[in-house]
């Protein structure tokens, strides 16, 4: 989480708006920081609990195939 802030601070700096605060020049489109950090804490809830990533998620090789490659 402090990774993220830390992220956001940048792109702040860097002259977007993605946190609450109003820019008198910009106009806010979405509140991009708050569906970034939901999105991630979703993600490590997810991992956590074992329901990211499942067989769904990931591509398997066949045995035979695997020899060739290896």
């Amino acid at each position: 989480m402090e990774e993220l802030k830390k992220n956001l601070k940048k792109v702040k700096k860097q002259g977007y708006a993605v946190d609450r605060e109003e820019y008198k020049i910009g106009k806010k489109y979405a509140n991009v920081a708050e569906i970034e950090t939901n999105a991630f804490k979703e993600y490590v809830k997810d991992v956590k609990t074992g329901t990211f990533p499942t067989d769904d998620h990931c591509y398997h090789i066949k045995k035979r195939q695997r020899r060739r490659v290896l």
